[in-house]
């Protein structure tokens, strides 16, 4: 989670495209959907570690490892 500073941080940034006419056909994110966001990120990061984790393990070895 963001902390207090980083989230006043990008609210202003994300304001300040908002008022911004330059490149006015981009979404803007919320705070809250980028935390969402890198939520799923390392949700997705973390299953990754584990899967790759389990694959070089050698304790339960009953599974196959391709070499």
């Amino acid at each position: 989670m963001l902390v207090h500073r980083e989230q006043r941080m990008a609210i202003m940034i994300a304001a300040y495209a908002a008022s911004s006419t330059k490149g006015a056909n981009h979404d803007i994110m919320s705070v809250r959907e980028r935390e969402q966001a890198m939520l799923v990120h390392r949700e997705r990061r973390m299953a990754i570690m584990i899967a790759a984790y389990a694959a070089s393990s050698t304790k339960g070895a009953n599974h196959d490892i391709i070499s």
